[in-house]
């Protein structure tokens, strides 16, 4: 909501709405009252705003310049893709895959050997929507989640999925031969 002071001989204000960054002009807008909420949403920057009186007579001079800050909104916590809950996984150092959030800027992936995740054995941050792991897993159940960040602070956790690690396709070792 802007909101300014009255001037006895105003008939009409006009608010303008600039992006800090760009100049670019979001709103110019003549207004009959002294505040005005914005009909749309501001995307996540600082504006600078200004008013002046209108009446028959013609403009009066802008007042100073003020400034507001739109900060981020929290991201949604990232649906996870794959491996898929509850699937067989045969590589030994998978890659774990999620939806990309919008506005998230980066992602905290944890894996653990249980649902408590009280000291995961992987637990990294990462830019991307997916997380190869850098160090093999041994044969096992293994649970994962995700949870993307941005300025604003951190979504909630992700559901929490598992996968199974299997021993893979191994060729039996002979050790005897038989005559």
């Amino acid at each position: 909501m802007f909101e300014w002071s009255s001037v006895p001989i105003a008939d009409k204000y006009r608010l303008r709405l600039v992006e800090a960054d760009t100049g670019t002009q979001v709103l110019s807008k003549a207004i009959s009252n002294t505040s005005y909420r914005l009909e749309i949403p501001l995307e996540a920057a600082t504006y600078f705003w200004r008013v002046r009186a209108l009446n028959d007579c013609g403009a009066g001079n802008w007042s100073l310049r003020r400034s507001v800050t739109i900060l981020p909104s929290l991201p949604s916590a990232p649906e996870l893709l794959r491996p898929e809950d509850g699937s067989l996984v045969q590589q030994i150092r998978p890659t774990l895959y999620w939806k990309d959030v919008k506005g998230a800027t980066g992602y905290r992936v944890q894996v653990h050997d249980d649902t408590i995740f009280w000291s995961p054995l992987i637990d990294v941050g990462t830019a991307d929507p997916n997380y190869g792991l850098t160090h093999g897993l041994s044969p096992g159940t293994f649970f994962w989640r995700v949870l993307a960040s941005n300025s604003a602070g951190d979504s909630h956790w992700s559901s929490v999925w598992h996968f199974v690690r299997g021993w893979g396709a191994y060729l039996p070792l002979v050790t005897n031969a038989i005559r």
